[in-house]
């Protein structure tokens, strides 16, 4: 499973390997240099679709799983 931490690390890593700049994929990207930052030190807040666009840029891809919780009613049943 990823986190945040995880995602940008990744990044960061594929985009050093990459020979850019954090400024080359920003532009790239359409997306701030700021937010480049702080997707890399797994501090972004932002849209989704921003990490998505950053990632793209990289070649990489962001996918989610949908994880159904059991509801107050089914944990009662598990007393």
């Amino acid at each position: 499973m990823y986190n945040l931490e995880k995602i940008g690390s990744d990044g960061r890593s594929r985009r050093k390997a990459m020979g850019l700049t954090q400024e080359e994929v920003a532009r790239r990207s359409l997306i701030h240099r700021n937010d480049v930052i702080k997707i890399e030190k797994g501090k972004f807040t932002g849209r989704i679709l921003t990490v998505a666009f950053y990632l793209q840029t990289l070649g990489m891809t962001l996918t989610t799983a949908v994880k159904q919780r059991p509801t107050i009613e089914e944990m009662e049943d598990f007393e």
